[in-house]
């Protein structure tokens, strides 16, 4: 093993228990395999990550997802119900001095949670449940299963005004 760290959030918002790189590159035909410990016991599932990187999806997070995956097939996340595009800040609507970028709402999702907290195409989403709104992968990792039925407060930019609103976050249906 190369490192070993604290848990993280992968891109497609799902939380890893821990962030385990190996030190060696992983083929094609590795990837999945059981990644054991000295003592033949399996430490993880092997994955290939970004950049050539060989990652460990330690026996904890399996364990923890495998019964939701048996039981609908799925692992839930939360779903704001938006399309979002970075865009350049003028000082005036800045939410924090050093936010340079908001996302600017592209389309919401008719019945969604955004659109049930009246959120418009067009607004720019500067701060979702305090935390900055500057890349939407920013916002997707917050939306992890446990997002689901918490009330986020969203502070939006709209006609030159700042102004705020409350979103459930729901799960995301059948696409």
């Amino acid at each position: 093993m190369r490192s070993v760290g604290g848990a993280w959030q992968s891109l497609a918002g799902g939380t890893i228990d821990h962030r385990i790189t190996l030190d060696t590159y992983l083929g094609s035909t590795e990837e999945g395999g059981p990644v054991l410990g000295p003592d033949g016991a399996i430490f993880g599932i092997a994955a290939r990550g970004g950049g050539r990187q060989s990652l460990v999806i330690p026996a904890s997070t399996v364990e923890r997802v495998v019964p939701l995956l048996l039981k609908s097939g799925t692992v839930e996340r939360g779903w704001l119900g938006v399309s979002l595009h970075p865009v350049a800040l003028p000082e005036t609507l800045r939410h924090e001095q050093s936010q340079r970028v908001g996302l600017m709402v592209m389309d919401v999702a008719p019945g969604g949670p955004a659109a049930k907290a009246g959120v418009l195409a067009g607004d720019i989403l500067l701060a979702v449940g305090g935390a900055l709104a500057t890349r939407p992968g920013k916002i997707a990792r917050q939306l992890g299963a446990e997002s689901i039925g918490r009330t986020l407060d969203l502070t939006l930019a709209r006609a030159g005004a700042i102004v705020t609103s409350e979103c459930v976050i729901e799960a995301r249906g059948p696409a």
